[in-house]
């Protein structure tokens, strides 16, 4: 994965309504990577890179890797 470290954002949550008007928002899943790895948090990436240029690191791991 490239790119820069998520925001956070790493898990599901669902609103639940009460019957007095008030509501709350319980987590019921959070993001797993394809290892099984599960977060609640920041999920950082495999290969970090520029915001402005994530492009050039993926095209430079490829290289790397296949030629």
């Amino acid at each position: 994965m490239f790119g820069t470290n998520s925001a956070g954002y790493s898990s599901a949550n669902v609103k639940v309504n009460l019957d007095d008007g008030a509501s709350f928002l319980p987590t019921t899943s959070v993001y797993a990577d394809r290892t099984g790895k599960r977060y609640g948090g920041v999920i950082r990436p495999d290969v970090a890179t520029k915001p402005e240029a994530p492009d050039e690191a993926a095209t430079q791991w490829l290289r790397n890797r296949c030629s």
